[in-house]
C-alpha cells in the first residue's frame, strides 16, 4: 500500500512539472537594415520600444519630433512633431 501511494504521488510530481519548454534568451532575431533619414541639423536624442513599437526622439531647429515604428519591419508609422508657439 505504502508503494501505491508513492508511485501516486510520484506520478502527480511528474505531470505537474510537465513539460517546460525553454525559452531562448538568444533566439535568432530578423536583422535588417533600416534607414530612416533625418532633417538637417536634427539629432537623436533618446529610443524606447513599447508593445511592438520603436519610439525615437529627433530633435533639432527648436523642434522636437517623435518617430513610431514598427519594430519587426523598421517600417515608420507615425511621425510627430511638436512645434513650440512664440513666448
Amino acid at each position: 500500500m505504502l508503494i501505491g501511494i508513492v508511485s501516486i504521488i510520484g506520478v502527480i510530481v511528474y505531470k505537474s512539472m510537465g513539460k517546460k519548454e525553454r525559452v531562448s534568451v538568444t533566439s535568432p532575431a530578423q536583422t535588417s537594415q533600416v534607414t530612416q533619414l533625418l532633417g538637417q541639423g536634427e539629432d537623436v536624442v533618446s529610443i524606447s520600444a513599447d508593445g511592438g513599437y520603436l519610439f525615437v526622439l529627433v530633435e533639432g531647429q527648436g523642434v522636437k519630433t517623435i518617430l513610431q515604428m514598427d519594430a519587426e519591419s523598421g517600417q515608420l508609422v507615425r511621425r510627430t512633431q511638436f512645434i513650440p508657439q512664440g513666448k
